[in-house]
């Protein structure tokens, strides 16, 4: 064994504190890889839950470019009142952008690296909701 090698005391001292020294640098590593598995399952749900809102809201857009699309200037009154509707429910869907908005901004403050594309995204997000 190793201790029946150990001839005097400073050696047997040195190879506690080199133990302990292992022990406290394996708890950190232990405790390392915990943090960084809790911050990339967070990650993760944001992400999940902002792909999902971002789907959504992408298809309300859609759906309501092409009603705009589709509104005839054959009667200005029928126009009006069909644009009157797509406003009311543009602002109805309003509250999906913001938290659609809200949803990669709590992405991106979690995320450790490549950030930048989420940033960007944030961005075009920003200048949809100020249209």
């Amino acid at each position: 064994m190793l201790t029946d090698k150990i001839e005097n005391s400073t050696e047997e001292e040195s190879v506690i504190e080199l133990i302990n020294l292992l022990k406290t640098e394996w708890n950190n590593v232990v405790e390392t890889v915990g943090s960084n598995y809790e911050r990339l399952h967070v990650s993760r749900t944001f992400l999940e839950a902002y792909q999902d809102s971002k789907e959504s809201f992408v298809r309300v857009l859609n759906d309501l470019g092409t009603r705009i699309n589709a509104v005839s200037p054959t009667s200005l009154e029928n126009a009006v009142a069909d644009l009157k509707l797509l406003r009311t429910e543009v602002l109805q869907n309003f509250q999906a952008y913001e938290d659609t908005r809200s949803l990669l901004e709590k992405f991106t403050l979690s995320c450790d690296i490549d950030r930048e594309f989420y940033d960007e995204e944030t961005e075009e997000l920003k200048q949809i909701g100020s249209i």
